[in-house]
């Protein structure tokens, strides 16, 4: 996690990083399953990438490993579904876990540049994804640059950042020009 955070020291023009973990844990909500998958996320993600909420408020990073949680439009969808209940303030179950229920994003238009299904997830904070499950890794970072900064110089500072602190992996870089556009 200190290593992704350590991107923003390799070139003044990267605003804000924010790492994020895929994990597939079951999902249950008063005994209904849920179809969704299970995001561990920084504060700086919802900024990044322009998630706005319905309800409640989104994942701070002084949560830490706090047992909180924000649901995606389609998982809101599905409890509504299932009960007439709020889901702000309820439990849901993640795995054998419990978390509680803090906010509700809006619906969130698909991209290319993020890869989970933002609206089908259940989004906690990052430290208590990893523990979440023994497979769980920091695979990928979403960079916020400057407005007048040249993407191609910045992905090589990155990578050069990366090849000192991270050896023998192998990255992959995409632009996000359509979030940029908004």
């Amino acid at each position: 996690l200190q290593q992704a955070y350590g991107i923003t020291s390799s070139d003044n023009h990267i605003l804000a990083v924010a790492p994020y973990v895929q994990i597939y844990n079951p999902i249950q909500f008063e005994g209904h399953d849920i179809n969704g998958g299970v995001m561990g996320v920084t504060e700086s993600f919802a900024k990044i990438v322009h998630i706005k909420m319905a309800q409640g408020r989104f994942i701070s990073d002084l949560d830490h490993y706090a047992p909180f949680c924000v649901i995606g439009e389609g998982v809101f969808q599905q409890i509504k579904s299932n009960t007439l209940v709020n889901p702000v303030g309820q439990q849901i179950q993640v795995g054998k876990n419990i978390f509680t229920i803090i906010g509700v994003m809006e619906a969130w238009p698909e991209n290319s540049f993020v890869y989970a299904s933002i609206d089908n997830s259940v989004i906690v904070p990052i430290q208590t994804a990893l523990i979440l499950s023994q497979y769980a890794a920091i695979n990928n970072i979403v960079v916020k640059l400057s407005e007048n900064s040249s993407s191609d110089f910045v992905q090589a500072k990155i990578e050069n950042y990366l090849n000192q602190t991270i050896s023998g992996k192998k990255y992959f870089f995409r632009s996000a020009k359509e979030l940029v556009k908004r």
